[in-house]
Formats: C-alpha cells, sequence, structure tokens
C-alpha cells in the first residue's frame, strides 16, 4: 500500500472517528436533556406527594383529636354510670333497711297467733 492511500485509510478513518465521537457528544447532550427533564418532574411530584402527604398528616391530627374527645366523653360517661349504680345499690339497700324496720313494726303490732 502506497503512503498515499496510507494516509488517505488513516484521514477516512480520524474523519469516522471524529464524527462518531461529535455523534457520541450529541446523544450525550440529549441524554443528559433528558436527565434533566426528568428530575425535574420527579421533585414536581415529589412536591405534590409532600403536600398530599401533609393533608393527609392533617386529616390524621384532625381525627386523632377527635377520638381524644369521644375518649374523654367514654370515660366521663362510665364514670357517671358507675356512680348511678352505687347511688341506686346505696338506695336499694337503704330500702332493704327501711322494708325490714316496717315489716318489724308491723309484727310487732300484730297479735301472736
Amino acid at each position: 500500500m502506497s503512503l498515499e492511500a496510507r494516509v488517505e485509510s488513516l484521514e477516512f478513518r480520524v474523519d469516522t472517528l471524529e464524527k462518531g465521537m461529535e455523534r457520541l457528544v450529541q446523544i450525550s447532550g440529549e441524554t443528559h436533556q433528558v436527565m434533566l427533564e426528568t428530575r425535574q418532574e420527579m421533585r414536581e411530584r415529589f412536591k405534590q406527594h409532600d403536600a398530599r402527604f401533609d393533608q393527609q398528616d392533617q386529616r390524621l391530627d384532625q381525627h386523632d383529636h377527635k377520638i381524644d374527645a369521644l375518649a374523654r366523653g367514654l370515660n366521663a360517661l362510665t364514670e357517671a354510670t358507675l356512680a348511678g349504680f352505687k347511688r341506686v345499690d346505696e338506695e336499694q339497700a337503704a330500702t332493704r333497711r327501711d322494708i325490714a324496720a316496717l315489716e318489724m313494726l308491723v309484727r310487732q303490732r300484730l297479735p301472736d297467733h
């Protein structure tokens, strides 16, 4: 192969490599742009998700407050019910004592058979 043919072959290869490098740079740039766009989309989605999570946290806090209020009301109702049961028990005991006293009075007044 002559020197001129070898130079032309090398020039062809260099041109091919340069074109390949230019294409690689172009593809890298396009890939970088796609990555930037994807990252921006992800940031926007994260913001949306964060906003939704914040809303859910607020709703859960409201539910927690409602549950706490219901628990306090239930505790108060339970205590009032127990106090009512105690009062009824005391009244029944007093009624039994009164009935026993009346029964004794009636027996004292009735003649013996």
